[in-house]
């Protein structure tokens, strides 16, 4: 590959990525992260005497531990993560929700941000760019991506601990596949 090439290949991406960081920042804002809501929401509850899976809202209880998408009709609210998920985000949950909302955006980004860079770092630079603008510009600036933003999904924070897994079990350090197993437990 030329260097021409190169970088016409490399300002496209990045130009894209920026749209893109600067959408999900936006789409952040404007939709209020609705799946990610319901779980601060059940995160919020674990210090309480309430269910995080089967509370239902009371006024009395205050805005904090308002969903506004839960449904009055149905026996749980929505909340679907584990109690070890809800431990692992509760310091996220302390602050307002808007604080929230942005710092959970710019940790969605920086994961996928991670998993490109834990694939392709031992490669060469003409391999590494070509296969991670592909990528890149297939998975991140899409909007598939984009609509994970818009609701605050975890699934890319499970690719990361697969990307995770998978680098530590091909890693000639001594105790690799120990390690690997060890995230893989932290997983599950």
């Amino acid at each position: 590959m030329s260097k021409a090439t190169r970088y016409i290949i490399i300002s496209i991406t990045l130009g894209f990525v920026a749209l893109t960081i600067a959408k999900s920042f936006i789409l952040a804002r404007q939709h209020g992260l609705v799946d990610l809501r319901t779980r601060i929401v059940g995160t919020r509850l674990i210090t309480t005497e309430h269910s995080p899976w089967f509370y239902k809202w009371d006024p009395a209880d205050g805005d904090r531990y308002l969903d506004p998408i839960d449904e009055a009709g149905r026996l749980v609210n929505g909340n679907v993560v584990t109690p070890a998920t809800m431990t692992v985000i509760y310091p996220l949950s302390r602050l307002d929700y808007p604080q929230i909302a942005i710092i959970w955006t710019a940790l969605q980004l920086l994961a996928g941000f991670l998993i490109i860079f834990l694939l392709f770092k031992q490669k060469t630079i003409s391999s590494t760019i070509t296969q991670s603008a592909l990528i890149v510009l297939g998975l991140i600036c899409s909007d598939y991506w984009l609509y994970n933003i818009e609701s605050g999904q975890i699934y890319i924070f499970y690719t990361l601990l697969f990307a995770a897994m998978y680098k530590t079990y091909i890693a000639v350090w001594k105790y690799n596949q120990f390690i690997s197993g060890f995230i893989g437990g932290l997983f599950i």
